[in-house]
């Protein structure tokens, strides 16, 4: 695949990132670690943060829907390091609908399985999955732009990864004017064909002042904390470092809106 050639307009610099914003615990089926397995890796990694954004999709088991919705009980930092209680939603359809919605949750009869969990998240982190039931080009770029009008949604996960198509300069637009950041995934870079719309995002959300986030996507400790690719095309095209919320924990949960205890 022909990289982009170097943009130099921006300023950027090379910026580690102190919080984690994608993380997966053991209650995602295919993930491997503990929560403190991954407090601990992300101590080693002198992490301020992680989000942990275990799955919600529809097949979402009672045991694991039991201990999401009982989240309250874990301390908010373990080994000095902030555990933000998050979850990675499925986006569902072109219509914007999340996983979980049209099923009544058991243990609050009152509420949908989306409306539990969501409401006992502090970042929701909305993403494509294989579950989704795709559109067109526009379609799926007015999809995005619902999510990102949702009130309940913080961050658009993985978008380049989904493996779908959507106009991103709409989608970059929309992110600004609602305030939320698009995620640019280290696992994403695993396929080669996306690298060159991994550079026309960040491209166009330096020229549109539209934040990002970095998370890693881990499934196991040993990944927490791990940018290396993400950081590497960061430098190469010298993405400004004031666009991006998780260099701090503060600054990240300010921007956020979340707490701070």
């Amino acid at each position: 695949v022909e990289t982009p050639k170097k943009n130099t307009r921006y300023g950027g610099v090379k910026v580690k990132m102190l919080v984690d914003t994608h993380v997966h615990t053991n209650l995602s089926n295919h993930a491997y670690s503990t929560i403190d397995e991954c407090a601990r890796y992300a101590r080693l990694h002198q992490l301020e943060g992680i989000v942990m954004a275990d799955h919600l999709n529809d097949d979402i088991s009672y045991d694991i829907l039991a201990s999401l919705l009982n989240r309250e009980v874990l301390p908010s930092n373990i080994y000095g390091v902030q555990l933000i209680r998050g979850i990675e939603v499925d986006i569902i359809d072109v219509n914007a609908h999340l996983s979980g919605e049209d099923t009544k949750c058991l243990f609050n009869t009152e509420k949908n399985v989306c409306e539990a969990v969501l409401d006992t998240s502090d970042i929701v982190i909305a993403s494509v999955h294989s579950t989704y039931k795709g559109g067109n080009l526009l379609a799926n770029t007015n999809m995005f732009i619902k999510i990102l009008e949702d009130p309940r949604v913080n961050i658009i996960g993985h978008c380049i990864k989904s493996n779908i198509s959507f106009e991103i300069k709409e989608v970059v637009n929309a992110a600004r004017i609602f305030g939320k950041p698009l995620e640019i995934n280290e696992s994403t870079f695993g396929n080669k064909e996306k690298i060159k719309y991994i550079y026309e995002l960040l491209e166009c959300c330096a020229e549109e002042d539209t934040m990002i986030a970095i998370g890693s996507d881990a499934h196991c400790a040993y990944d927490i904390g791990r940018f290396h690719k993400v950081n590497s095309i960061l430098s190469e095209v010298e993405f400004p470092e004031t666009l991006i919320v998780n260099k701090k924990l503060i600054e990240f949960l300010k921007y956020m809106g979340g707490r701070y205890e």
